[in-house]
């Protein structure tokens, strides 16, 4: 927990803070995946902070998970919420790190397995 937000992952490296925020992707349209499927405050409130925390020196970044196939590219669903839309391309202007990951799906498991382009 920071402020308000509750991220997925913190922790220590070489002595600096790092902030993890990881995101599922369950939209595709013609090969692009879209995040957010629906308005989240608590989503715009992640990269916000993010962006805050960042600004103040600390490690940020956001990841996005895509567990579907046949994925060329990640855009913010700005159709959805153009507030995250925004929020997301300020984030990576102030140096929030923001990946895509496409994951290889078993039976018995989740594997991130490679990077998908993000476009914002």
């Amino acid at each position: 927990v920071h402020g308000d937000s509750r991220f997925d992952f913190s922790f220590l490296k070489d002595g600096m803070p790092w902030f993890l925020e990881v995101k599922g992707v369950t939209l595709e349209q013609d090969g692009t995946a879209l995040f957010p499927d629906a308005p989240t405050l608590r989503g715009l409130g992640h990269v916000e902070t993010l962006r805050r925390l960042r600004s103040e020196g600390d490690f940020a970044m956001a990841a996005f998970l895509v567990q579907m196939e046949g994925i060329r590219r990640f855009r913010p669903n700005t159709a959805a919420q153009p507030d995250f839309a925004r929020a997301l391309r300020e984030a990576r202007k102030s140096g929030v790190e923001i990946v895509c990951c496409g994951c290889r799906v078993t039976p018995d498991s989740v594997e991130p397995a490679y990077l998908i382009p993000v476009e914002l």
